[in-house]
């Protein structure tokens, strides 16, 4: 399914939140291509996950102009996007009884612009597509950190950048001060945009410096971005972490039913009340910031957080199981991450989201096939940018066995016993 909606050969294209299989969301494209479905195509289909990223790089200047048309510098992606590059996702949206409500998600929810930004770097990095990033990467990924610079604002009482009025991955907490996701990743791409200029500016300075000429980028600008990246106001880096300001005094519940099809339910204590008056979440939040910073936190701090934010997230985002099953894995946590693998997989046969008469669910798939290859096989970038494995398999499988695609060589990858006992070329 995955492979039936983006093009091999067609790079103005991308993939609908729904695939081909439904009208839901128009076809537009979310962050769930960069995030959930592009990792798979940048490790076994690097040519269409090429196209991915080409398609977004063709909507520079529409992005650019998104940003200008808010109020902000530099590029900020579309919430919701189509051939143009214009913000697709409707102000306001009429529910099956016929009523409306006021839509905020493209006014709040920004943490896209980081995901593109983190989409094209991680296909760079396995990929080592540098023809690329001389085209057009590294002008997206500095463009993005200028957006995000100025997105941010001085409290000088407190002596720190933040992020106001602005809505996380979790999204039923609309909008609220300091997301603890959207101001690491704005961080993240901050810093990545200068490294990635250090490297080009060791590698091709007569590039570099043209890049910085079209985009009227000077010396002063990038040592202010490195002051507000030292200076944004994160929720610490260790033990449990607020999602946003504000949201540990929120009167605390947690899960303890769940449906046939071993989805939460809504505590009865939170039936009723608005996003902003009960602890429970759409979708993960921070649990999904470590899934893509991983090394930005011990296994301790992802620990606790992962059991904390657990007991309040409802998983009504299809996307969200997947992220608590490879996190589950990664973390030893057998029970819980096979648990969400179930889920995760199916969700369409299941229809354990209630809305398959919509399509199915693209992300879904993808951060599935994260959850086996990347959270029990271990898949990741080692210290040398080379292919590597921690594997610890669920006691209900013998073996794995999947293809990659690594520079141009096609691999064969067989997981058995926590080993990976061979790796053949085929």
């Amino acid at each position: 399914h995955l492979m039936s909606t983006p093009s091999p050969t067609d790079d103005r294209v991308n993939i609908g939140a729904k695939l081909m299989h439904g009208e839901e969301y128009g076809g537009h494209a979310f962050w769930d291509t960069e995030l959930f479905c592009l990792p798979f195509f940048t490790w076994v289909f690097p040519q269409t996950a090429r196209n991915l990223v080409r398609y977004r790089g063709h909507l520079l200047d529409a992005a650019r102009k998104n940003a200008r048309d808010s109020g902000y510098r530099g590029a900020k992606f579309p919430w919701e996007s189509a051939d143009t590059g214009d913000e697709e996702c409707p102000a306001w949206t009429v529910e099956y009884d016929g009523t409306c409500y006021r839509c905020y998600v493209a006014d709040y929810e920004h943490h896209v612009t980081a995901a593109v930004a983190y989409g094209l770097y991680d296909y760079a990095l396995v990929t080592g597509d540098e023809p690329l990033m001389a085209e057009f990467g590294l002008e997206l990924l500095l463009e993005t950190a200028r957006f995000w610079v100025s997105r941010m604002v001085w409290n000088d009482e407190k002596k720190r950048y933040e992020i106001l009025q602005v809505t996380g991955p979790d999204e039923w907490h609309e909008p609220g001060d300091n997301n603890a996701y959207t101001n690491r990743m704005a961080k993240w791409n901050i810093e990545t945009a200068l490294s990635a200029l250090a490297r080009m500016q060791a590698k091709n300075p007569d590039l570099a410096q043209s890049i910085l000429r079209r985009i009227r980028l000077t010396d002063a600008e990038m040592a202010a971005w490195r002051r507000q990246a030292d200076a944004i106001y994160l929720h610490g880096e260790t033990s449990l972490i607020e999602q946003f300001d504000g949201y540990f005094p929120i009167p605390d519940a947690v899960i303890t039913e769940w449906d046939e099809h071993g989805m939460p339910r809504m505590p009865a204590a939170c039936v009723g009340k608005k996003g902003m008056q009960r602890p429970i979440l759409k979708q993960a939040d921070v649990v999904m910031l470590m899934k893509l910073l991983p090394d930005c936190y011990d296994e301790d701090t992802q620990r606790i957080n992962f059991e904390y934010y657990e007991k309040r997230t409802l998983h009504r985002s299809s996307l969200s199981p997947s992220v608590h099953a490879l996190m589950g894995a990664r973390l030893g946590l057998a029970e819980h991450a096979y648990r969400y693998l179930e889920r995760s997989a199916y969700v369409d046969l299941d229809n354990n989201q209630r809305n398959i008469r919509e399509g199915l669910h693209a992300a879904s798939m993808g951060g599935t096939w994260q959850a086996v290859v990347m959270g029990y096989c271990g898949l990741h970038l080692n210290e040398q940018g080379e292919p590597a494995f921690a594997p610890h398999l669920p006691p209900q499988w013998k073996q794995v066995r999947f293809h990659l695609n690594w520079r141009g060589k096609k691999l064969q990858v067989t997981v058995k016993d926590n080993q990976v006992s061979a790796i053949e070329s085929i």
